[in-house]
């Protein structure tokens, strides 16, 4: 990979569902070769995908998160959770995690009886394996470009999830969603015909789920560790108070970062970043740690792989 096929992820990374004359100009290629070098990402299996970051908020849906950890598990007990967990309808993304957590768990539903049953048939299935059950309201997502593909000192924030305005949509609206949720790039002409329904409908419901801000944006799905980079959140509680703003104007310089997630729990500051090995990860603790003041208790783990993405509930 050299310096285009990075530009042209940083690209992807920021809307990827520019169209190709646009993306090739913004990279300063010719529009055969832009093709070429994204169809050749997709098959060395670094770019895995595309997608619309959807505001499920917005379509009336209630976000929870679940951390918890194994207990006295073999490998094969682990599996059987994990497959229990990847089957529920109420689990949205599920997350296999080294260090202080083993699972993650987003779950979208539109009642919040649904994820209370959700979890108590969990803990019936499985209490004597897990501990540590940590359930966390979700409040909302802020969105940060990849800015270590540039190399290029921009602003990293695009877009926050998590605004609690239900907006009306329908079901066309709802089918153009799942056209699309694997495939950011699908043309429209192409989407008409697979729901068929007229070109012009199809682009005139996906402005106005844009204006709506239902779809926010339009990211992608990398193999990160083809890139020799590690997936880690970061789970934080301060020694004092600390003014948010500051955090997060702290944040918005930091590379390396990809979410940072809103939650009414424990944590005053989840951050989600993919760095190149420890000495990146330590340098962006004792930076926080300046800023703040000091941590008083983190919950450190890395990503080993999403067992389930589901971007729309």
């Amino acid at each position: 990979m050299d310096k285009k096929d990075e530009l042209l992820l940083s690209e992807l990374s920021r809307n990827s569902r520019l169209p190709l004359k646009a993306l090739a100009r913004r990279i300063r290629l010719k529009e055969p070769s832009t093709l070429h070098r994204l169809r050749r990402l997709e098959r060395s299996g670094l770019l895995i995908g595309t997608h619309p970051v959807i505001d499920n908020a917005r379509l009336g849906y209630v976000g929870h998160r679940i951390y918890c950890r194994f207990r006295g598990t073999t490998k094969e007990q682990e599996q059987r959770i994990l497959e229990w967990l990847a089957e529920h309808p109420a689990v949205s993304v599920l997350a296999e995690c080294t260090g202080s957590v083993n699972i993650t768990v987003m779950s979208w539903v539109k009642e919040r009886e649904e994820f209370v049953s959700f979890l108590a048939d969990f803990k019936a299935q499985w209490r004597e394996h897990i501990t540590a059950v940590d359930v966390c309201e979700y409040l909302g997502t802020r969105f940060y470009a990849r800015n270590y593909l540039s190399h290029e000192s921009q602003d990293g924030f695009l877009y926050r999830a998590g605004e609690p305005i239900a907006v009306g949509y329908d079901e066309l609206d709802r089918k153009i969603l799942l056209a699309l949720a694997t495939d950011a790039r699908k043309p429209a002409l192409r989407i008409a015909r697979e729901l068929d329904t007229p070109v012009r409908t199809v682009l005139e419901r996906l402005r106005r789920l844009e204006k709506r801000q239902i779809i926010l944006g339009y990211g992608i799905n990398i193999d990160i560790a083809k890139l020799g980079r590690e997936y880690y959140k970061l789970c934080c509680t301060f020694t004092k108070n600390v003014d948010r703003n500051t955090v997060l104007t702290w944040a918005d310089t930091l590379s390396s970062l990809v979410y940072i997630d809103e939650t009414l729990g424990k944590y005053d500051l989840e951050l989600n970043v993919e760095v190149e090995g420890r000495e990146e990860l330590e340098d962006i603790l004792d930076r926080l740690k300046e800023l703040t003041g000091g941590i008083a208790t983190m919950d450190e783990f890395r990503i080993k792989r999403f067992r389930k993405l589901v971007f729309l509930a």
